[in-house]
């Protein structure tokens, strides 16, 4: 809880792009028809969470760190963070669950099945 409380205000430091919070779980996103615009919004929000990670006495990871891009096709989006270059994939793991870049949950379906096949 006390992590909760100190990260709060963390929320406050983006100006493009939204952020949700659940535990230490952080998203960041950003929703618009131009990809350039995404990628500016969300690069400069990123920055803008490194600082104040640097301010706060924190260090963020950006090993740990993905992204995907939903519901465009064939654009080149380059996330950085701390002068590190974040994988996009068509496929990501939120809270358990595995969505791909089209919304459908058939990777998430697939493990499932492997799960209960072997058991």
């Amino acid at each position: 809880m006390l992590f909760n409380i100190f990260m709060n205000d963390l929320v406050y430091t983006t100006e493009n792009s939204k952020m949700l919070n659940y535990a230490d779980d952080t998203k960041i996103y950003l929703s618009h028809s131009e990809p350039q615009i995404v990628e500016g919004g969300i690069n400069r929000d990123l920055e803008s969470a490194g600082l104040w990670f640097k301010e706060n006495g924190m260090m963020p990871n950006p090993k740990k760190y993905q992204a995907i891009v939903l519901g465009s096709k064939g654009c080149d989006i380059n996330f950085q963070c701390v002068n590190e270059t974040i994988p996009t994939s068509n496929e990501i793991k939120l809270l358990g669950v595995t969505l791909d870049s089209k919304l459908k949950f058939d990777a998430h379906v697939a493990s499932l099945c492997r799960k209960v096949g072997g058991r």
